[in-house]
């Protein structure tokens, strides 16, 4: 499972576990190190995940949010026979990947001094993170766990390789109503697509929900 460069491998620690409770090998690598690595940081991210793959190449990489940007190139890499898509960005059809001129554009009003952006889950306000993590305990601990991003995160593009929408076994998971667009590419790519109607942060806060649905998006992949 691959967490968003925004946030820490903690979002995705309680939907690994229940998978694991349905008898998967799950690991979750934490990639924020990558972080402070020259540009691209994109490359850095994409070497750590590499490098937890090595010795035992998964069957099924899994990414959410910002590291569905990622998941072509990693997928191709790792050559996982499936690619699943939780509530994460579907890149669009063309040589490489840009964040879209909305997401910078709230990027860029951040209050910030020097490189770093401000932690992801500041730029919401408290209600809306309470309201993605009611949970008292999990919230401390996954605020806790997310990192100060370099603004130049977002300078580079990422190169796609050359028919990786058609790849056979990729899926997609939709949990929150600010991902539509992302289904509906994924969907115009012939991919087997299903939804919950929740929020971003289900993958925490509710992965007794999200888990059945995502393994039996897995399995239709292979199929």
């Amino acid at each position: 499972m691959i967490h968003s460069p925004l946030v820490g491998p903690l979002t995705l620690m309680p939907l690994a576990v229940e998978v694991r409770s349905h008898g998967f090998d799950v690991a979750v690598p934490d990639l924020r190190a990558a972080l402070a690595e020259p540009r691209p940081q994109w490359q850095a991210i994409l070497d750590l995940a590499t490098s937890a793959a090595e010795g035992a190449p998964p069957d099924v990489i899994i990414g959410h949010s910002g590291a569905g940007a990622l998941l072509p190139l990693l997928a191709d890499r790792v050559q996982a026979n499936v690619v699943a898509y939780v509530d994460a960005v579907v890149p669009g059809e063309g040589p490489q990947y840009e964040a879209s001129e909305q997401f910078l554009a709230v990027v860029d009003k951040l209050p910030r001094e020097g490189p770093l952006l401000p932690p992801w889950h500041t730029w919401w306000g408290d209600d809306v993170i309470l309201r993605l993590l009611p949970n008292d305990e999990l919230r401390r601990r996954i605020t806790a766990d997310t990192p100060s991003v370099p603004r130049s995160l977002y300078d580079d593009p990422v190169p796609l390789p050359a028919g990786w929408m058609t790849r056979r076994g990729c899926c997609y998971l939709q949990l929150s109503p600010s991902y539509h667009d992302d289904r509906a590419r994924a969907e115009s790519y012939g991919w087997p697509a299903d939804g919950i109607n929740g929020q971003h942060l289900d993958v925490a806060a509710k992965p007794a929900d999200v888990a059945p649905l995502l393994i039996h998006l897995i399995e239709r992949a292979q199929n």
